[in-house]
């Protein structure tokens, strides 16, 4: 008989197969902070405040911030309000050691007071609960607890008025009893301490209590009152009507720009001109300190500038400049509750915009004389439903309405200027493909340009066999450079970027050429193994590329080198298709020659050969298909015209800020959004129109729900019978290399995560042309309940 363990020892014993850990969120680097944590440790203060690497005070309004107290409260102080602490506790101290000196015996009586109460601890209580009373045995044990409770009375009352002889600081002893009572409850404990409480006493005092109205509670009259403010006097550290003049409560996750040269440099750094909004009209949302508002306003000289502040108690007094100017409105309340917004978007504050009428066929124009800025900077985030926060879903409704046409893009296609905090960007404008989902796809279709002008350091860095190769980077920031020359864009004086810019201006400056794209082929040593081969090849083209993929993990660096083998037969493959059509074309057109004929069959013959290598080879992997597509996806998305990524057509690579420039020291992120004139078919929405738009949004929502999955299957689950209905085979952008079409049968195929705008718009056409789809009530129907977030 086979043992048990060895039995399944022989049964179990696979091959591992490691895979990559990749996290769905990167926590906050402290990178940033360094210099201020150590900045902090060398200064030898012991006594800094926890958490003091967020609370930096670089600027005089940084400092002025700080000391509101909205931020620091509940936090040791810093400046001028601990040295007043330090002050009161020192002066303290001084009085009661000179009590101790004067009356020895009073020291402890000192030290009681601060730990004890200044009021009798529920007498009336205790009254009320005696004449409430009805069995003996009840009253029995009332009338020892107040017996106890009159003498720790009695021996408080001693001790205060002894303390008050040596100072005058010292409250008197409250007694929340009214005076009949507090006489009746003396006179039992005279008598009893003398053994004469009798039976007929206890019945004349409780008779005599029972005609004394005690129906007061506890906790509402005068003297609770000023025994509880008596309470919380003895917690201050200082006077209290000095904190109550400098604390204030607010929001304390809202993040402030407080740095004038940062506001400078982000003004002069928009790749399209403001000087086209002067003399507009500006919606500010969230304004806080109103420094970059300042500004905005001293370059524009608006004609109105209406501030949406929530907290006006607060930062009224910091927007004060902007108010004095003529057309400047503080209005009390939030940009980010849209029923409040709405009350704003009307002709009592806008009386020089219009609303545009949606006529049918009709696109939207732009409109310069209405600017909508806007700081989202808040931290922590705040998740509300399926968004990861509050800011998140903000900003997709924002570049949703310009779709929809409702909010501020009912007056035009409006020009938005956000401060947000770089992980809130990534969802309308991710750097790679793999964080392409459906708000960055929404964004593709109706924005002109998404231009991030600053950012963090952590925005910038790459994570090796995450993010796309590192070749890849380094030609989208070489692109980059070209355009910001053409415009005559420069980084701003004293500005750092990120790495991959840096080593572009290094290599152009001593000469030397980037990398090719992907792997660098080995021609020196032929005899290796093709495993050994490959390995080598990556070494090299890590190393050509400037160590960037250091750490990269050994499943995620296989994983890439075969992507990238893959990718080179597709691209072989794909210039061969592209041979073939070209010359079925030109025998389409009339040219019968049969030397012709046998060209096309013979570069026929060698595309179905690279075809079947590819498939073949692709399917010898079991599990991670989605890595090995991500290298084509990644290669075919950069060399798109235009690029399928927002990110790789910016016009300016955005420069790198520092943390105190902010208050708390959170990093923002600038960014300049300008909409465009989306497709007459989007614009379709609501009811009276054809719904083509409404349509779309269902789809898109089905689409990226399996976004690395093949399109079919989301159409499938759709609708029943949507694949045969829309005919996927006949819709030409599918199948087509040269627009981001499948070309190989097999497993090329195309899928969400990488379809650009033709596809998305060709197979809504398909979709409105079949004629048993259903209706949008349906739709809606069916959809509801299913999940509403993309896969991860």
């Amino acid at each position: 008989m086979i043992p048990s363990r060895r039995h399944v020892s022989k049964v179990v014993i696979q091959w591992p197969r490691p895979q990559p850990r990749i996290p769905k969120t990167l926590p906050l680097s402290r990178s940033f902070y360094g210099a201020v944590a150590g900045k902090r440790n060398n200064t030898g203060d012991d006594a800094s405040p926890p958490r003091s690497f967020i609370y930096a005070t670089e600027t005089p309004l940084a400092e002025q911030l700080d000391s509101l107290g909205v931020y620091r409260r509940g936090i040791a102080w810093v400046g001028d309000m601990r040295k007043r602490w330090i002050a009161a506790e020192a002066a303290k101290k001084a009085a009661v050691e000179a009590a101790k000196e004067s009356v020895p015996e009073a020291g402890k009586e000192v030290d009681v007071e601060q730990k004890g109460r200044c009021r009798a601890t529920h007498g009336l209580t205790r009254l009320r609960k005696l004449v409430a009373a009805v069995s003996p045995e009840e009253k029995e044990k009332i009338w020892e607890t107040i017996f106890d409770a009159e003498r720790v009375f009695q021996i408080k009352k001693e001790k205060t008025a002894k303390r008050r002889q040596i100072s005058e600081g010292v409250p008197e002893l409250f007694d929340d009893r009214p005076p009949q009572a507090a006489k009746i409850a003396h006179e039992a404990l005279k008598l009893y301490e003398e053994n004469k409480f009798t039976e007929a006493e206890r019945l004349r005092l409780e008779a005599e209590l029972s005609l004394i109205p005690l129906h007061r509670p506890i906790g509402r009259g005068k003297v609770a009152v000023e025994a509880e403010k008596v309470k919380k006097a003895k917690k201050r550290a200082f006077d209290k009507s000095e904190l109550t003049k400098i604390l204030k409560s607010g929001d304390k996750t809202r993040i402030h720009v407080v740095n004038e040269k940062l506001c400078d440099d982000v003004l002069k750094s928009i790749p399209s001109s403001l000087e086209r909004h002067k003399g507009c009209d500006i919606i500010d949302l969230y304004p806080g300190t109103g420094l970059f508002s300042r500004k905005l306003n001293d370059l524009l000289q608006p004609r109105s500038h209406i501030l949406l502040e929530p907290e006006p108690q607060i930062y009224q007094e910091f927007l004060e400049p902007i108010l004095q100017r003529p057309g400047s409105r503080l209005v009390p309340k939030s940009g980010l509750v849209w029923q409040e917004l709405n009350t704003v978007l009307t002709p009592e504050f806008l009386p020089h915009q219009e609303i545009h009428k949606q006529t049918l066929g009709q696109a939207p124009t732009r409109n310069d004389t209405l600017l909508v800025v806007a700081n989202l900077g808040f931290y922590p985030n705040r998740s509300y439903m399926n968004f990861k926060s509050i800011v998140s879903m903000v900003t997709f409704q924002l570049i949703q309405a310009i779709r929809l046409r409702n909010v501020f893009q009912k007056y035009g296609l409006v020009r938005m200027l956000l401060w947000l905090r770089p992980p809130e960007l990534d969802s309308i404008l991710p750097k790679d493909l793999t964080g392409r989902r459906r708000p960055a796809a929404e964004a593709e279709l109706v924005t002109e340009h998404i231009a991030e002008i600053c950012t963090s350091e952590e925005r910038m860095e790459r994570h090796p066999g995450y993010n796309r190769h590192a070749t890849l980077e380094l030609h989208s920031c070489r692109r980059v450079l070209d355009r910001m020359r053409r415009l005559g864009l420069e980084l701003p004086e004293g500005r750092e970027t990120s790495r991959f810019m840096r080593h572009v201006l290094e290599a152009e400056a001593a000469g030397q050429e980037l990398p090719k794209l992907g792997l660098i082929p080995d021609e020196k040593t032929p005899h290796q193994s093709p495993g050994e081969k490959r390995v080598e090849a990556e070494d090299r083209s890590i190393q050509a590329t400037w160590n960037f993929d250091k750490g990269i993990s050994a499943w995620a660096k296989t994983r890439q080198v075969h992507g990238w083998e893959l990718s080179n037969i597709r691209q072989e493959a794909k210039a061969l298709w592209i041979d073939v059509h070209e010359k079925q074309n030109l025998a389409k057109s009339g040219n019968s020659d049969p030397a012709l004929l046998k060209e096309i069959e013979r570069l026929q013959g060698l595309f179905d050969k690279k075809a079947k290598e590819w498939n073949e080879k692709f399917a010898r992997f079991s599990y991670g298909r989605s890595g090995m597509h991500k290298v084509s996806d990644d290669y075919d998305t950069f060399h798109s015209d235009p690029p399928l990524l927002m990110w790789d057509r910016r016009e300016v690579e955005p420069f790198l800020v520092r943390p105190e420039e902010f208050y708390p020291n959170i990093p923002l992120s600038f960014v300049d959004i300008q909409p465009k004139a989306a497709n007459p078919m989007l614009l379709e929405n609501g009811p009276g129109s054809s719904r083509h738009g409404d349509n779309f949004d269902i789809m898109l929502k089905a689409l990226f729900h399996q976004r690395s999955k093949p399109v079919a299957k989301p159409l499938s689950e759709m609708a029943h019978g949507a694949l045969d209905g829309m005919n996927l085979e006949s819709i030409e952008s599918l199948k087509d290399p040269r627009v981001g079409g499948a070309f190989m049968k097999g497993h090329d195929e195309v899928r969400p995560i990488k379809m650009n705008e033709r596809q998305f718009l060709d197979l809504l056409v398909a979709w409105m042309r079949w004629p048993f789809r259903p209706s949008y009530t349906e739709l809606v129907t069916m959809r509801r309940g299913d999940p509403q977030e993309d896969e991860d």
